[in-house]
C-alpha cells in the first residue's frame, strides 16, 4: 500500500498527486516567510466578521492571511486599518493594492 501511495503522490496527472505538488510548493514557499517563524509577532484583526485575518510580522516583513467563513463571497480592505501599501501574494506573485483584498 505504502508503495502504491508513493507513486500516486509523486503522479501529477490524478489528484492526490495534484494536491500533494501544490501543498508542497505552498509549504515551500511559507518556509522562506520571516513572518511565518513561529517566534514571530502576530495579531488577530477585526475587519469583518465573517472573514478571520491575522497578521504576522518579523524583521522588515509583514504578511496578512485571511480565512472566509461564511458561505458566500467577501471582499474585505486593509485601507480602515491604515493600510494603504501594494502587496504581493505569496503563491501567485500577483500584485494589488489593499482596497482590492
Amino acid at each position: 500500500y505504502m508503495s502504491e501511495l508513493i507513486d500516486d503522490l509523486n503522479n501529477p496527472d490524478i489528484m492526490r498527486g495534484m494536491v500533494f505538488t501544490a501543498y508542497s510548493e505552498m509549504l515551500r514557499i511559507l518556509n522562506r516567510q520571516p513572518a511565518f517563524n513561529p517566534r514571530a509577532g502576530f495579531e488577530v484583526a477585526v475587519i469583518d466578521p465573517s472573514v478571520f485575518t491575522l497578521r504576522r510580522y518579523a524583521l522588515k516583513q509583514t504578511i496578512w492571511t485571511f480565512t472566509n467563513t461564511s458561505a458566500g463571497y467577501r471582499r474585505v480592505s486593509l485601507d480602515s486599518l491604515g493600510y494603504f501599501a501594494e502587496f504581493v501574494d505569496l503563491i501567485s506573485g500577483r500584485e494589488f493594492k489593499s482596497s482590492q483584498i
